[in-house]
């Protein structure tokens, strides 16, 4: 529960700039630039998510939320990426997998 509890806070601090995030995802992508910095800025906070799901789309498509929540949480930035996979390296316990919550 408490990882739900903490995707949703995220989720919310981010939502209000997630557009502008991922316009200037693909702004700096098409530069060939590095995105980070400047998504960091757009975001207005020292954190990001350059997926281009929420938790409202996540849960809107019951047959692969699995997937797309890995996919969101994989969409953080390296340090909110490691609250869910702590090694968040291929050589990790779980292998660059994030732990994902129980969804039963």
């Amino acid at each position: 529960m408490l990882p739900f509890t903490v995707l949703r806070r995220l989720d919310c601090v981010l939502e209000p700039t997630k557009a502008a995030v991922l316009a200037e995802l693909a702004e700096k992508t098409k530069q060939g630039i590095n995105p980070e910095p400047f998504l960091r800025r757009k975001a207005g906070v020292n954190f990001f998510n350059q997926s281009p799901m929420d938790l409202k789309k996540l849960l809107g498509d019951p047959d692969y939320v699995a997937l797309n929540l890995t996919t969101y949480i994989q969409g953080f930035s390296p340090e909110v990426r490691d609250i869910f996979d702590p090694g968040g390296h291929p050589n990790s316990p779980t292998d660059g997998q994030p732990k994902l919550p129980h969804l039963s």
